[in-house]
This record gives C-alpha cells, sequence and structure tokens, in this order.
C-alpha cells in the first residue's frame, strides 16, 4: 500500500502541468505532446550512475544507466549483474519517473528489490532522489536516498 500512495505522490509532483484543452485540434494535441519528447531526448546516452544515502554522504552502489530518446530500451545494470529493464512511468517538465523490478538486490542477499527513481538531467550530469521497496520476511522495508550520475557516451 505504500508503495502505491508513494509511487502516486511522485507521479502527481512530475505530472502536474497545465490542462490540456480537450477541444483543441489534433495539429496542436501532437505539438502539445512534443515536451515529452524532448524530457527524454535530454536523459538519452549512457551514464555512470552513484545511489547515495539519503544524507548524500556515502555511496551504496553504482550502476550504469542506458536511456534513449523514446519510452523503450531503458536499462540499469549493476556490476557484474545482466541489464535489467527500466520502465519510464512519466516523463513531464524536466523529470523523468523510471520504475526497475523486482530484481535480486544488489545491497541485500536473497532480498528481492524494486526501486522507483525522479531524475532530472541538467547537461551531462543527472540527479534525483529513489525509493527501493524491500520484500523481506518480515515485510516490506523502504530505503530512500539521493542518485547522481554523469553520461559517458
Amino acid at each position: 500500500m505504500r508503495r502505491t500512495a508513494l509511487l502516486g505522490c511522485m507521479i502527481l509532483a512530475v505530472g502536474c502541468g497545465p490542462a490540456q484543452d480537450q477541444d483543441a485540434p489534433a495539429a496542436e494535441m501532437s505539438q502539445a505532446e512534443a515536451p515529452t519528447a524532448n524530457v527524454l531526448e535530454a536523459f538519452a546516452g549512457t551514464w555512470s550512475m552513484q545511489a547515495l544515502t539519503e544524507a548524500g554522504d556515502s555511496v551504496l552502489v553504482d550502476y550504469e544507466m542506458v536511456a534513449t530518446a523514446s519510452t523503450d530500451g531503458w536499462t540499469v545494470t549493476f556490476p557484474d549483474r545482466e541489464p535489467l529493464p527500466a520502465h519510464i512511468v512519466e516523463a513531464a517538465g524536466d523529470s523523468v519517473v523510471i520504475h526497475v523490478g523486482p530484481y535480486a538486490s544488489a545491497l541485500r542477499d536473497d532480498v528481492q528489490v524494486s526501486t522507483v527513481t525522479v531524475s532530472r538531467v541538467m547537461g551531462d550530469k543527472m540527479m534525483g532522489y529513489f525509493t527501493a521497496t524491500y520484500e523481506t520476511e518480515a515485510g516490506e522495508d523502504i530505503l530512500n536516498g539521493l542518485q547522481q550520475g554523469d553520461r559517458i557516451r
């Protein structure tokens, strides 16, 4: 339940924008959709990323992210692992909400995790926030943190 509420809040925060006129001609509607494509184009490339503690003072894990100019083909790869598909939940303004998982945690042995990140790009730097939801024997365990990275290609 917490995961659904958190995801809803993230989408609401990123997706708030001016309402589109329902009576707008088709040509105007396609132009209105252009900002999403522009957001994704800004992310396109290969990124060397770090997940950090919420305070930003320690690196939890390094990983590589491949982003495309569309919602298809995004991946996250942890060291010595196969690429994981990353799903674009929302792209609006200058931000993208990305969901990955569930997958075997890179931090906790024998635990499945799903992550949701809200990221933005400034030039060749990506930054944002993540929420990792771990499925433990005692129930869900939530870890919040920061992410940052540099475009390498």
